[in-house]
């Protein structure tokens, strides 16, 4: 499936998910480190 294909609101949503997915690695990593 190409961006093409894919609705602003899915492209919209995939966006605030892997936003959320970095966020998380973030705090992973923070926690990793202490």
């Amino acid at each position: 499936m190409t961006n093409a294909e894919l609705t602003t609101d899915e492209l919209v949503e995939n966006g605030k998910l892997k936003q959320k997915i970095e966020e998380y690695i973030k705090l992973l990593d923070l926690d990793g480190f202490e």
